[in-house]
């Protein structure tokens, strides 16, 4: 840019001997004028607090995702703790933990099953007939569990209270 600043019909690389060559000086305004390092400085420090405070307020508006981890079981489980109101929450894990016995050998045939399938997804070569008798499996294992933890269900949603059993209802209707 400075080069284009110089006048025509000089040579560039220096100025000419004499008089400072300030265009103001010539009798008409200076074409360029050069911000200081100061005001450099300053306005990107302005811009970087705007980002921020835009980066900042994307952060904090944006809506909470509540976080289920687990897979299966462990996340419906979450799923529902999280929405019955806090005083049922010990009573539902309560009754889970008590007929656990009742339900973990079920449960833990359904996992290795899932372990197969995931396994045979994976493999490669792709074997279609491995998959869908894995899938096959998972699905016999599924009824089987699904079956012994009915009642286990059925036993922690007596545990909870009139509205943590609406809350629940409400929660499985928004989730559909």
């Amino acid at each position: 840019m400075r080069a284009l600043a110089q006048p025509l019909g000089r040579p560039r690389g220096g100025r000419p001997a004499g008089p400072p060559a300030d265009p103001a000086h010539r009798g008409g305004p200076a074409l360029i004028t050069w911000p200081s390092g100061r005001a450099l400085l300053g306005a990107a420090f302005g811009a970087s607090l705007v980002v921020n405070l835009v980066l900042a307020g994307l952060l904090l508006t944006r809506p909470a995702v509540p976080e289920h981890r687990g897979r299966g079981l462990d996340r419906m489980v979450n799923r529902i703790e999280a929405t019955l109101p806090a005083e049922d929450r010990p009573k539902f894990r309560a009754v889970l933990e008590a007929e656990r016995p009742d339900y973990a050998q079920e449960l833990a045939a359904l996992r290795a099953a899932g372990r197969v399938v995931d396994a045979a997804m994976a493999r490669e070569p792709f074997d279609a007939a491995d998959l869908r008798a894995a899938l096959a499996e998972w699905s016999a294992r599924w009824a089987t569990f699904n079956a012994a933890f009915t009642e286990t269900m059925v036993h922690a949603m007596q545990a909870v209270s009139p509205a943590g059993r609406a809350q629940i209802a409400a929660a499985r209707q928004q989730g559909r």
